[in-house]
């Protein structure tokens, strides 16, 4: 049978060093991504949810060793990655890209529209005639929405929008077939973000790219995506299809997130479930289940051992010792 994942992670590790004591056994480590095991199919856009400082952004930033895995495999295409391997590395910078969060702050401000476009086909030697590339990066700029009059202009000069669309375009501009969006519209005018979703989720379809979507928004989540996965500080807890993680969470976790996605009328008293307290330190995650000092579900198990990511349901993963048990009232 053809694999058909582009990215794939196994027991993905990154941990950040806290340089407390003099000595190493003083070292203690952040734990931002522990043990995370997902993939990424061909023409799929998975969605990555959690609260901020859960291992969203690092989990997509090691998937393309922007930064180096602390431990795990990376496959990419089916290929184990090695982060020592510059052909590989070459590769993977080629065929990948990143759309930030802030277009403010990932274009270069001495840099024309055409120049930002231009630079990764010409740093890769993509394409060597500069002609053809001057039609490349035209083409690009009018694709994501914008007009030859924006190729000269510098940052500075467009709207918050308009520097998106470039940043896209930029992202773009190798033909990658895989491609993180981290919170790509969290800085932008309520107002424009609609353009700018439309815009990727046109873009994937023409281009036929795979992508890794992080987000805190759990409707650019359902607009979007195929799948959903959720973290909670550093680990997945449920990994599902869109419409049956919405439909049918499992994970007390989901629920609470879910519950308060806002709607168009008032919610019915008691609907809105609440996690008591706040996410824990990534320093010192707590033991067992790292949910359980604010789940009310929890018991003695959840605090002495670990819940694996178990299947529940045809391609539907939770990680909870009792994911069957109702929200109490």
């Amino acid at each position: 049978m053809k694999n058909n994942k582009v990215m794939e992670v196994k027991n993905l590790k990154k941990y950040f060093p806290q340089n407390e004591g003099l000595f190493s056994w003083d070292q203690r480590f952040i734990k931002a991504v522990d043990e995370v095991s997902c993939y990424v199919n061909q023409g799929e856009i998975l969605g990555v949810v959690g609260e901020s400082g859960c291992g969203k952004t690092t989990l997509g930033r090691t998937v393309l060793l922007l930064t180096p895995p602390t431990s795990g495999t990376i496959y990419f295409q089916g290929e184990k990655l090695d982060p020592n391997n510059k052909k590989q590395l070459k590769n993977l910078r080629i065929k990948t890209s990143l759309i930030f969060q802030d277009p403010y702050l990932a274009l270069h401000p001495i840099m024309t529209t055409r120049n930002l476009v231009a630079e990764p086909v010409r740093y890769h030697s993509i394409i060597a005639d500069r002609e053809e590339r001057e039609r490349r990066v035209e083409e690009l700029v009018i694709n994501v929405g914008l007009t030859p009059g924006h190729l000269e202009k510098y940052s500075h000069e467009l709207s918050g929008g308009e520097k998106q669309r470039v940043a896209i375009a930029r992202a773009l501009s190798t033909d990658p077939i895989f491609v993180v969006a981290d919170e790509p519209v969290a800085a932008l005018d309520a107002s424009i973000q609609a353009g700018i979703l439309n815009l990727i989720k046109e873009m994937k379809e023409e281009l036929g790219f795979s992508c890794l979507l992080i987000s805190h928004d759990l409707s650019i989540v359902r607009y979007l995506c195929t799948r959903v996965l959720v973290m909670y500080a550093g680990k997945i807890v449920e990994l599902a299809e869109k419409e049956l993680l919405f439909e049918s969470p499992t994970h007390p976790y989901t629920k609470a997130l879910l519950s308060s996605i806002p709607t168009p009328t008032p919610k019915q008293s008691g609907e809105r479930l609440i996690l008591q307290g706040s996410p824990p330190s990534l320093l010192n995650p707590p033991s067992g289940c790292r949910l359980n000092p604010r789940c009310p579900l929890s018991e003695d198990l959840c605090k002495t051992e670990e819940p694996e990511l178990t299947e529940t349901d045809t391609d539907h993963l939770v990680a909870c010792h009792f994911p069957d048990r109702p929200w109490p009232e």
